[in-house]
């Protein structure tokens, strides 16, 4: 009998590390099931997005599963202003959800399981849905930086538990009625580029984007330069998006980009084609808004651009990692981002990597984003987030 695999994806960027994980895991004669899971409301044509994105033959089965919970109307409730009652209701219906959505995914885990490995982000559906598989082991997927917030310093492995017993009675007590499992952490890899900072008793697989690689390899490069989006405007209530445009003209103008060599790549479902063409009209720019991961963009052009900008993104390092240094990889640093806590990680966390070399280029010159003013600033960070910054301005 031929060995199973399972790789449960949730958007785009996580189907490229299902990629990435097959080609670097998986035996010729292995079977590689395909699992998309994600909600059947969302406001960013996700499913859409995803049938045009994955390409069937590349698997034995692909399965769709789509779940209640998650959706736009749960995910959104933190940003909106609501009474206490309202928000219990909405928490206790997400919990119910939830249950909902384990006993279909327990009837869907039956024909597959048991597999050899689960290749699975750390989001608490597919996390489950992992461990009904009754894999030999669960591969983690994350390039993010952010997953080491999760590592418990106690137990030195990934805990969501810890999280949860520090919300309020309601929360925990809900978590443990939905029946969501957590898979053997003794038994849990993960797959990350950033493998050189985290200290955790998981087992590190590199993700060196070998699949990718393979098909860059013998690519040249051209005159284009792209300007990888990190909508701040959208991330930091407050931040306009005119102050944004300006900072990137300052990035364009310190790298002397010259005229018709931009090329602006949209952040998929954060972004409006409106704002997109006002972007693309004030910087005199073209824009490539296909609905697929940047790293996929590059890989899809006949030649290589020679240079990707973006104030901070993971896409920075896939892409590095990618073509092997092959493109210069600029940070656009704002003075600004000096003031939060997760932008200094993760720069500290791609300048202490020896496997990589990712330029910071400092935009003195930039317009202010978040106009923090002189008499609050101070040295190191002021706020954990933007939504930190978005707390303390109300």
């Amino acid at each position: 009998m031929k060995n199973r695999n399972a790789y449960i994806v949730k958007d785009s960027k996580t189907y490229l590390y299902a990629e990435e994980a097959k080609f670097k895991l998986a035996d010729e004669d292995d079977l590689n099931i395909l699992f998309v899971v994600i909600p059947r409301v969302t406001n960013s044509r996700l499913k859409e997005r995803m049938e045009e994105l994955i390409s069937p033959e590349e698997w034995d089965k692909v399965c769709w599963i789509l779940t209640h919970s998650n959706g736009t109307d749960f995910l959104e409730m933190k940003h909106r202003k609501m009474n206490e009652l309202t928000r219990n209701f909405k928490k206790v219906r997400e919990y119910f959800y939830h249950f909902i959505d384990n006993v279909r995914m327990k009837r869907r885990a039956r024909k597959y399981r048991p597999c050899k490995f689960a290749v699975s982000t750390h989001k608490n559906t597919h996390e489950n849905l992992a461990a009904l598989l009754q894999p030999e082991e669960l591969v983690l997927v994350d390039s993010g930086h952010r997953v080491f917030s999760r590592i418990s310093k106690k137990s030195g492995f990934i805990d969501y538990s810890e999280r949860v017993m520090r919300r309020s009675r309601l929360d925990r007590i809900l978590f443990r009625l939905s029946g969501f499992k957590v898979y053997n952490r003794k038994k849990t890899s993960l797959f990350t580029i950033y493998g050189d900072e985290i200290e955790t008793r998981h087992r590190i697989i590199r993700n060196e984007f070998d699949r990718q690689q393979h098909k860059l390899k013998s690519k040249k490069t051209n005159d284009l330069v792209f300007w990888i989006s990190t909508p701040i405007y959208q991330m930091a209530s407050g931040v306009e998006i005119g102050d944004y445009i300006e900072y990137i003209r300052a990035s364009v103008e310190l790298k002397q980009i010259g005229p018709g060599q931009l090329v602006y790549v949209p952040h998929p479902g954060k972004q409006t084609d409106e704002e997109i063409q006002l972007i693309s009209e004030r910087l005199s720019c073209k824009v490539d808004q296909r609905d697929i991961p940047v790293e996929m963009k590059v890989a899809s052009y006949e030649d290589l651009p020679r240079m990707c900008i973006s104030p901070f993104s993971s896409a920075l390092v896939n892409i590095y990692k990618a073509t092997e240094g092959k493109i210069p990889q600029v940070s656009a640093w704002h003075p600004e981002f000096n003031y939060f806590k997760i932008w200094l990680d993760w720069r500290k966390s791609v300048e202490e990597n020896s496997g990589l070399n990712i330029e910071f280029m400092e935009v003195e010159s930039s317009v202010p984003l978040f106009h923090i003013k002189p008499g609050e600033r101070r040295q190191g960070p002021l706020y954990e987030t933007f939504k930190d910054w978005e707390r303390q301005r109300q």
